[in-house]
């Protein structure tokens, strides 16, 4: 299941970023195999930056490309979640509604930044899987 979820989220984090920044696709993929190898110590240390230095984080905030989205966009994130707070993604909703994007939000209650759950898992997975096959066929 890890391979699988590993793939899923590069090929969603290439979408996204291909929809927005064709520059960072490269960058969403490492950020995403750093999480995937649960490495998110290396990735908090990259964003540490952005945290220190509302500028920096400003500049690189993709609530202003919302309304740039070209493709349909899933986000998933757990209530529980102590990595990255939950008001990261409302904002990010709320920014592509307003813009009239297409985008489904998936809140996850009791979860964290990722499920111990299999059977949570392996649902977000079949999700996840049926959304960008939809989202590639266009």
């Amino acid at each position: 299941i890890k391979m699988t979820v590993f793939i899923v989220l590069i090929a969603a984090m290439i979408v996204f970023a291909l929809s927005l920044r064709p520059a960072r696709a490269a960058l969403c993929a490492l950020l995403s195999l750093g999480i995937a190898l649960g490495g998110t110590a290396a990735v908090h240390a990259y964003m540490l930056e952005e945290v220190i230095d509302p500028e920096v984080y400003a500049r690189n905030s993709i609530i202003a490309d919302a309304p740039r989205l070209r493709r349909p966009l899933m986000l998933i994130h757990g209530f529980a979640d102590d990595n990255v707070t939950i008001a990261h993604s409302l904002r990010l909703s709320q920014a592509l509604m307003e813009a009239g994007r297409e985008h489904t939000f998936l809140p996850l209650t009791g979860i964290t930044h990722m499920t111990n759950d299999p059977a949570v898992a392996r649902n977000l997975l079949v999700l996840q899987r049926d959304f960008l096959a939809r989202a590639l066929a266009r």
